[in-house]
């Protein structure tokens, strides 16, 4: 995934000086372009389709599922890390919290590996164990629904980049895989939790789930600007208080 990364931001970056080549202005709106591409993991005989937007910060993945599903009709899906929560929280209402946390578990231990192709190179990225997981989520609407497999990889494409990202800081070991161990926090909860709370995330009693704290993170607040990542030893903390 590091070398996917660096790639794709310098493919970013030649396509934007070959539009100035050929005579387009970009000025301030150079950090705002979009270099979108296309990737297709393989697994066995399953193929998932996925949509990578790069902009100057971020580089985001995109559902779009394979032909037969109802995402390829309607275009793409993007989904925030809290959607990833709330739905994480659906199927768990269905399979029970132990079959979620399993299944975010075994990325966790995972030695695995799935491939995907982009560019004509294949990168390599870990994988959760979804052999055996099968079933859906419908979304809102009711007219859209993506499978388990293609959240948790959804989840796993995201998590390994996050990955690349923190390896590059200098505390950043601490908080890889941080956004795995938070949504297994947040399955495994059913109350506030002080060092959830310290980060902005609240049980909402009657609706039975975690909601966000949307309001503005201070940059010296560094702990709570990572809201979204949990270290080893907090989700310790955390499955000790609640056992």
């Amino acid at each position: 995934m590091n070398k996917f990364v660096e790639t794709i931001r310098l493919h970013r970056n030649d396509e934007i000086e070959a539009y100035k080549d050929r005579g387009y202005l970009f000025g301030k709106n150079r950090n705002r372009y979009e270099f979108v591409r296309k990737i297709r993991i393989d697994n066995e005989e399953e193929y998932f389709n996925f949509q990578v937007r790069v902009d100057f910060k971020e580089v985001r993945f995109y559902l779009l599922g394979n032909e037969d599903s109802t995402v390829e009709i309607m275009g793409y899906l993007y989904f925030s890390i809290y959607e990833i929560y709330r739905m994480l929280k659906i199927i768990s209402l269905v399979e029970g919290v132990d079959f979620v946390v399993d299944i975010l578990n075994s990325y966790l231990k995972s030695t695995t590996y799935l491939e995907f192709q982009y560019d004509d190179e294949r990168y390599k990225f870990k994988m959760p164990n979804i052999t055996d997981v099968n079933g859906e989520i419908e979304l809102s609407d009711a007219t859209l629904s993506i499978t388990y497999k293609e959240l948790y990889l959804l989840i796993s494409l995201i998590q390994e980049k996050s990955n690349y990202l923190f390896s590059k800081s200098e505390d950043g070991e601490l908080y890889q895989d941080g956004i795995v161990r938070l949504m297994i926090a947040l399955l495994k909860q059913n109350e506030d939790n002080d060092i959830l709370k310290n980060i902005g995330w609240n049980y909402n009693l009657s609706e039975d789930k975690f909601i966000l704290n949307k309001e503005y993170v201070s940059s010296k607040n560094e702990r709570e600007s990572k809201r979204y990542y949990l270290t080893k030893l907090e989700l310790s903390n955390i499955l000790q208080i609640e056992s």
